[in-house]
């Protein structure tokens, strides 16, 4: 993805509404480029800190609502970028020991079955 891709995603970013492929790729690109950094900061200056005061705004976690309250913008993109990279390093985790537990039940049900036929000449 170039900066004018990632630049797009931003409110999709914000809403967790990207797959995980394009969310890697979103925060790959985000931490290596201080321009597209610098791009989502100013998306939670608009979106969050020129917001109305009786707009109800749903900040998600309690960290991050502290951020927006004190106006620390940078300190934002910082913790969203580095919770989704986090986020992500877990369900590949997840995904790694998922695809071990089929494969070993797919073993494990030839084997039974290769027995059972043993077992039957």
């Amino acid at each position: 993805m170039d900066c004018k891709q990632i630049q797009e995603s931003i409110g999709s970013f914000d809403k967790n509404q990207l797959s995980i492929k394009d969310e890697e790729k979103f925060v790959d690109h985000m931490l290596g480029c201080k321009e597209c950094q610098e791009e989502l900061e100013i998306f939670y200056i608009v979106e969050y800190g020129l917001a109305e005061d009786d707009v109800n705004l749903d900040y998600g976690l309690d960290e991050y609502k502290k951020l927006i309250e004190s106006y620390n913008f940078r300190g934002l993109v910082n913790k969203k970028l580095n919770d989704s990279k986090l986020s992500i390093l877990k369900y590949k985790s997840t995904q790694h020991y998922i695809r071990i537990a089929i494969i070993t039940s797919v073993i494990c049900i030839f084997a039974g079955f290769a027995l059972y036929i043993y077992i039957l000449i």
